[in-house]
């Protein structure tokens, strides 16, 4: 395996002799593969990370980085060539692993996320007499919009459909009306801002004193704030239930056609697994992946967790840390009156 990665990196960067090349666990070197990932350690001891893929997955990776504000904590790219890129060495756990430990850091960390999302959501209101910041995509040209790669449509990524839900055999509010929700929330600001598009919890590393950075940039782009929020809260969810006390089930109605899908999950990973396949399920149905379509499909997601919760449990979690005035503890209220 040595002599192969060794092989690959002379492809890319010119390195001394490498001493030690450990491949990412959870990816596997096969053809097809969006990038495979090792650790390399120089002969003077100094750690990189090599991210090596095919010149267009490196393209995107190299773009995306360069969309992802400055605001959100990132590792440096030290270098880049057609089929790979050096990164800064950062050591830190992955989130989805640090929360089996200590769930109050995972916690904090999201919160942190949100905390900065809305930096740059509020940072980009309109306010009389003032210009747009340079987060505004109305600012951008077409030629910008082009290089990225992203199309817009109207203007807004928005929740496609009144799509009613049914969860443990009980029927929730359309993912319109839950999108409309959250927003009434946090208010009317600019309706889209860049982020990774993929801050899940194997995509933000935390060090044992706290700092954090994302990796994996290749879905950055403008979306929705309310969908970015939306999606941490789900993803927080995941942190606050023992992994063995979850029990549910699930079917998804659409307007037109009826998708049934029912399953019994005993805990919290095959509850991932059922919404993986539900929600397969319903992209296939709508024969439609754009990105409304994926929005929808979160907000799903994050009903289903949610659902499963005990609300006086997380809202007490909420309340210890005193975050009453934190947009995420409004969010999570506010939704709680629709699920329970």
């Amino acid at each position: 395996m040595l002599e192969m990665v060794e092989r690959q990196v002379s492809r890319i960067v010119n390195l001394p002799k490498l001493k030690e090349a450990n491949f990412s666990s959870e990816i596997e070197v096969r053809p097809g593969s969006p990038f495979y990932v090792c650790v390399l350690e120089k002969e003077d001891g100094e750690k990189i990370i090599l991210k090596m893929g095919t010149p267009g997955r490196v393209k995107k990776e190299v773009e995306g980085y360069g969309l992802v504000p400055e605001i959100f904590p990132k590792p440096k790219i030290l270098s880049v060539s057609n089929w790979g890129i050096e990164y800064e060495f950062f050591e830190g756990e992955e989130l989805f692993d640090l929360v089996r430990g200590d769930r109050q850091e995972a916690f904090q960390t999201y919160q942190d996320y949100v905390d900065r999302t809305m930096a740059l959501w509020t940072g980009n209101m309109r306010k009389a007499g003032e210009e747009k910041t340079v987060y505004d995509h109305r600012r951008l040209t077409e030629k910008t919009l082009k290089k990225i790669g992203k199309s817009l449509e109207s203007g807004k990524v928005g929740f496609a459909g009144d799509q009613p839900m049914v969860i443990n055999g009980r029927e929730y509010p359309s993912l319109k009306d839950t999108f409309g929700l959250a927003v009434s929330l946090v208010g009317e600001p600019e309706e889209i801002v860049l982020d990774t598009g993929d801050a899940n919890g194997s995509n933000i590393l935390i060090a044992q004193d706290g700092r954090w950075v994302l990796i994996d940039f290749e879905k950055a782009g403008w979306y929705d704030p309310a969908y970015i929020i939306a999606r941490q809260i789900g993803q927080w969810a995941l942190t606050v239930n023992d992994p063995n006390d979850v029990s549910c089930s699930y079917s998804l109605r659409g307007n037109k056609n009826v998708i049934e899908y029912s399953a019994d999950v005993p805990n919290l990973v095959s509850l991932m697994e059922t919404e993986a396949m539900v929600l397969g399920s319903y992209l296939t149905s709508v024969g439609d992946n754009s990105w409304k379509q994926r929005a929808a499909c979160y907000q799903l997601v994050f009903l289903s967790r949610m659902a499963v919760l005990s609300s006086s449990r997380f809202y007490s979690l909420l309340r210890q840390k005193d975050l009453s005035k934190v947009v995420m503890a409004k969010a999570v209220e506010g939704f709680y009156q629709l699920i329970d």
